[in-house]
């Protein structure tokens, strides 16, 4: 398979919010069309997950699950400024008690 968009190698911690429930994942990698997370339980591709990251939302959509890991793409009703702020956040990475104070994620921290 190739890839039209390159991926970059990051350890980010990202929030989720799905279905009302909060969790947290670390990012394998992104890129300008999606992204790889690390320790998603009970995903399954079709979900739509709000990940955040330094205040940043973004709507993504998993499109598959495999070994502990899940490959989102974002969807394309997100506003190029919320992706463009949402890339930015993750580009700069986060430790994982920052992260932790993001939406109530205090029990983290």
């Amino acid at each position: 398979m190739v890839r039209k968009v390159a991926r970059i190698r990051n350890r980010a911690l990202v929030g989720v919010m799905r279905n009302g429930q909060r969790e947290t994942a670390y990012l394998r990698d992104y890129s300008t069309e999606g992204v790889c997370l690390d320790g998603l339980r009970s995903v399954m591709a079709g979900d739509v997950l709000r990940l955040h990251c330094k205040g940043a939302l973004i709507s993504a959509e998993v499109r598959w699950v495999r070994e502990g890991r899940a490959g989102l793409c974002y969807l394309p009703t997100c506003a190029p400024s919320e992706r463009s702020r949402f890339l930015s956040a993750i580009s700069r990475g986060q430790r994982p008690a920052d992260a932790a104070r993001i939406y109530g994620f205090s029990e983290l921290a």
